[in-house]
Formats: C-alpha cells, sequence, structure tokens
C-alpha cells in the first residue's frame, strides 16, 4: 500500500513554501500520495474532505513559520485557540488516530511553547521536528523524505551484524555486508605468510562510478541512503577552525534513465555542497551548492556565504546523512582517514591468520589510549587476494554512484584486557593501492565477537600479552605546582623517559635550573607508582606520583615535599623525540 502524507500549513504563515514541499514530496511517493488543499475542487465540502484524506495518510506534516502561532482571523482572535480552526482540528486528529506527525519549522522558525497550544494539540511537540530552509532546501528536504520513508516499516538492516539506529535510519534497506567485524567463524592458522605484505603497486590512474570521474583518494564514500545513492567526502576539503568544520561532500542525482545521451547532457547529475558544522552545538549551515551535469559543466550555482561567518541555526537530525558526515569530521582520528594514504602505505603491519575464506587478517602498532576502559589500540587488516567491486556488499541494491572496487578492508580496534573485550570504531574499505574508498563510523562503537579460536581472540591475546608500549623520549610542556596557602607556581618543563621493558627512568629540568629524577614501572599506558626525588643542590625533596602517556602525549600527577614545604603537581608535556 503506497504511504501517503497530509501536508497542513497557514495560507498567510507558509504558503510558499508549502507549495514547493508538496512538489517535492509528490516527485518522490507520486502526485496520488501526497494531499494539500490547493488542489481542492470548488464546492467540495471541505471538513469531509480534510477528515477523509487523513484516514487514509500514514504522515501529517506541520509546517510551521514565524506567523504560526501569532496568526489571528479578521476579528483579531487566534486562530489556533478557535475550536473549529482548521489546521487545530487536522493536528488534534492525527495524535488521536496515532498518524505519524512531523513538525516541519520553516526559514528558521521555532517550535511554540506548551502554554501556547490547546490541550488537544500539545502532543504535537512530543514529535521529533525537521527543519526545511531556502539555502538548505534539497538537503533537507532529502533527509525528510529518508524519514518519512522509514515511518511504518520494518528495518531489517544489517551492516557489520549490530549498528546504533541512528546509523541504520541512514543506511540502505536490506544491505548485508561481509566486513571486518563480521569474521564470526574459526580462524585458520596456516603456516606463517611474510610479516608485512608487499607493498602495492603505484598508481596514478584514476576511477569513475558511472557519474563523475575521480582521481585517486579524492572522493571518500561514508553512506548510502535509501534512494539509494552513495554519498561521498572530499579527502582534501576538510577545514577545522574553533569548534566548526567546513567540508564539501558530493553525491549523484536521479537521471530520467528513458531519456537520451544528448538529453542527459543538459540534466542534473550530481550535486556538490559546501556545508559547514558546529560539532559541539551539531548545527549546520550550507555555505555553498554547485549542480554538474553528466559532463561536469556547471548548471547552477548558489553561494550563501563564506564558511567561517556563517550563522549555523539548522540542527543536525540523527536520522539523516548529515548525521554521518558529522561523526566522520568531527572525530579527529577518522578526519585524519580521509587523506590516509601515505600513513597506511608506511604502516608496520604483522600478519596473525587467515580468514575463513583464506584472505590474510594483519594486524598494525599496538598504541596506549586515551580511554582508561579500553587501554589498547590497534589497527586490524584483511588483505583479500583479489578486488571487490563495492556493489558485493549492497546485494540487491541498485546503488547509483558506487566506487568501483576495494581489496582491503581495516578499522581501528579498542582493546581491554582485564575484562577481555573489543570495541570497533570504524570500517574502513582501501583500494589496492591503499587509497580509502569507503568509511563507516560505528556509532556508538560496536562489541566484537571474541569468542575462543576467533580472529579477535588471536588479537586480543597478541596486544595484551606483547611488549609493554614505547613511550621512551623527550617531552615538552608545562608543570603546574601548589603549596596550599602559601602560594602556586606555573613552570615549563622537559622530561626525559628512558625505557627497559615495563621498567622507566625518568628526569626533569626546568628553565630555572630545578632537575629530578626517578623511576617507576609501566603498566599498559600507565606507571601508577612513580617515585621522584629533587636534584637540586638548593631544594631537595621527594614526590609520589603517576605518569601515563596516549598520543604522543604524557600526563602525570604527584604530591610530596621540598625546599617550599608540603605541595602537589600535575602536567602534561607533547613527545618531541623519540
Amino acid at each position: 500500500m503506497p504511504l501517503k502524507i497530509f501536508v497542513s500549513y497557514r495560507r498567510q504563515d507558509t504558503a510558499a513554501s508549502a507549495i514547493g514541499i508538496g512538489q517535492y514530496l509528490e516527485k518522490e511517493f507520486g502526485r496520488k500520495n501526497v494531499y494539500i488543499d490547493i488542489d481542492m475542487h470548488a464546492g467540495a465540502k471541505f471538513p469531509a474532505v480534510i477528515e477523509k484524506r487523513l484516514a487514509e495518510c500514514k504522515a501529517l506534516l506541520v509546517l510551521i513559520g514565524s506567523d504560526w502561532v501569532k496568526s489571528k482571523d479578521e476579528h483579531g482572535h487566534p486562530r489556533l485557540l478557535k475550536p473549529d480552526d482548521w489546521v487545530r482540528l487536522e493536528i488534534a486528529y492525527a495524535l488521536k488516530k496515532d498518524i505519524s506527525v512531523i513538525p516541519i519549522l520553516v526559514n528558521g522558525a521555532q517550535l511554540p511553547h506548551k502554554d501556547e497550544l490547546p490541550d488537544d494539540i500539545q502532543g504535537l511537540l512530543d514529535h521529533q521536528a525537521a527543519s526545511v530552509t531556502l539555502s538548505g532546501f534539497r538537503h533537507e528536504m532529502a533527509g525528510l523524505v529518508r524519514d518519512i520513508r522509514s515511518i511504518g516499516t520494518p528495518k531489517p538492516w544489517r551492516l557489520w551484524g549490530a549498528i546504533a539506529a541512528a546509523l541504520i535510519l541512514s543506511v540502505t534497506a536490506g544491505v548485508s555486508v561481509y566486513g571486518l567485524y563480521n569474521l564470526r567463524e574459526r580462524s585458520r592458522l596456516p603456516a606463517p605468510l611474510p610479516e608485512s605484505p608487499a607493498p602495492p603497486q603505484k598508481s596514478n590512474g584514476g576511477w569513475t562510478n558511472g557519474v563523475w570521474k575521480g582521481r585517486p583518494g579524492e572522493w571518500v564514500m561514508y553512506g548510502i541512503d535509501t534512494a539509494p545513492v552513495a554519498y561521498f567526502i572530499n579527502s582534501s576539503s576538510v577545514k577545522s577552525f574553533g569548534d566548526r568544520v567546513a567540508y564539501k561532500a558530493r553525491f549523484p542525482l536521479h537521471l530520467n534513465a528513458s531519456a537520451s545521451s544528448e538529453q542527459n547532457t543538459s540534466q542534473a547529475a550530481y550535486e556538490d555542497d559546501l556545508t559547514v558544522l558546529d560539532c559541539k552545538k551539531s548545527v549546520f549551515a550550507l555555505a555553498e551548492r554547485t549542480v554538474y551535469n553528466i559532463g561536469g559543466e556547471i548548471i547552477f550555482h548558489f553561494k550563501s556565504g563564506e564558511p567561517e561567518s556563517l550563522d549555523l541555526s539548522q540542527w543536525v537530525s540523527p536520522t539523516a546523512m548529515l548525521a554521518l558526515a558529522e561523526r566522520i569530521v568531527c572525530d579527529e582520528h577518522l578526519r585524519a582517514l580521509l587523506p590516509s594514504k601515505a600513513q597506511f602505505d608506511n604502516m608496520h603491519l604483522s600478519y596473525l591468520a587467515n580468514t575463513p575464506v583464506g584472505d590474510g587478517f594483519f594486524y598494525g602498532p599496538i598504541k596506549p589510549t586515551s580511554n582508561p576502559d579500553y587501554p589498547i589500540d590497534v589497527l586490524g587488516v584483511v588483505r583479500m587476494n583479489t578486488d571487490h567491486t563495492l556493489a558485493d556488499i549492497t546485494k540487491g541494491q541498485d546503488v547509483r554512484g558506487l566506487p568501483p572496487s576495494y581489496r582491503s578492508l581495516g578499522g581501528n580496534i579498542q582493546i581491554s584486557c582485564a575484562d577481555k573485550k573489543l570495541l570497533g570504531t570504524a570500517d574502513e574499505y582501501y583500494d589496492k593501492d591503499n587509497y580509502l574508498v569507503y568509511v563507516v563510523p560505528h556509532t556508538p562503537a560496536m562489541t566484537l565477537d571474541a569468542k575462543d579460536g576467533s580472529i579477535f581472540a588471536n588479537l586480543l591475546n597478541v596486544a595484551c600479552r606483547s611488549s609493554p608500549f614505547n613511550v621512551a623520549g623527550n617531552y615538552d610542556g608545562m608543570n603546574y605546582i601548589s603549596y596550599g596557602t602559601k602560594g602556586q607556581a606555573e613552570q615549563k618543563i622537559s622530561v626525559t623517559v628512558q625505557q627497559n621493558g615495563s621498567d622507566l627512568k625518568v628526569s626533569f629540568r626546568t628553565p630555572d635550573g630545578a632537575s629530578g629524577e626517578g623511576t617507576g614501572k609501566l603498566t599498559g599506558n600507565r606507571a601508577e607508582a612513580l617515585s621522584l626525588h629533587s636534584t637540586t643542590p638548593s631544594c631537595p625533596g621527594s614526590y609520589d606520583g603517576s605518569l601515563s602517556f596516549a598520543d604522543n602525549l604524557a600526563s602525570w600527577s604527584y604530591k610530596g615535599e621540598d625546599c617550599g614545604g608540603q605541595m602537589t603537581g600535575h602536567g602534561t608535556a607533547n613527545q618531541v623525540t623519540q
């Protein structure tokens, strides 16, 4: 049965927007499945028609503009408070009949307060609102269409076994993927392969996805919507400034399959959007929109402002493709993946096992993290014997605009040795030349299966029995001291860490000549019992403290007594040399 939609609006408030929204929805769902009263036949009985149409609908869209609440009749009375106001009756009927209600905030309008609404429609505020603006119209309408399509339909999507609902709502229905985190069968351990795979052959060639041509590493796919259409981020476009991140996204548009190639050259084939996100507030604005034909010629361009000065007032819907892009560009690790070919080329990978289908599973350097629950991080990589097409992971779905192929599948894995647990944060697909072609963030991070004999159980054992992290080196930073009521001090400090297995020897020096040294034992990424003493002749003292390492950063805290009396201290320093 087709999904039918009712659009509720006030003529004095959002009539122009209602027409545009209605026309967009008609293209997606069919004209007969979208009801908006501009096409009501003369003489029709308004109440009867409204009730009949609403009874057939699965969704009611309530368009709310800046004058929606303030609208008054010819006598100066608020329309919304009148018992026979049709907008009020439409909403009340939908709430009573359990029709899905979606408030649509038009051009920056805000939801009304509860006390501004009559009792019978206050339930409107219990429903998640969407936003539609002139500058972001297509972007936001695409997200709204995805939300509407999800109404009343089961969501049997499977992507690596288990993914959070926010991500599930953004992924093509019916996708079943063989991914890094689906290696649940018992691994086989044949004769060892070389410790590290042979370096890949270099290539300066490009690729085409049937819509546009791309240079290697230029565009990275990050998601597939229900159209189904592939979405990409330009790997070199991501720029951060403060809490904001700007990036360029690209996605195919729908061509008329029956049109001739000559006609197609004048039609919109794909679109680039320059989007600005505030990562802390989860709001965004569209800075620029460009539409191309199949020949790569610009046929439409709109610019609303410079990324640094835009007013970001549109919230990011958790069910929109934009939420996936936000997860990537607002995460420093995932953001660094986009132009990561050089890092991948130079990474030393060690062989662990074969997958059930005979591909090689390798792991990268074992590093400390700043997460106390999962203090170990390691890269896991499946090196495949042959190229695989991206269409392999979207069986039964004809996705428009997929990259051609991938050869390796990887992802960073966080490990808790104490609890024997592993977390996967993202899946990364690389081509034969080690260019990233597809990245899928897991929101939240996903627990991996480490049953006895599995690849992940083997990886956990290797990571947990490996030699301690290499933290030796020179660190420069700041140290902060408190002598209680006697005063506080802060000073630059240089710290040298020497390491022999798990045994550490630590020395420090400040620009004013203070110095000290001590010893400790490293467990994981922390030395909990660090014993230090001052080597400054004029100021003897001794201190007990702890020292931790993560991402080339050393952090410490301590307490003790020296020539200034009882004191406590803490500080951080960045590694400058190893």
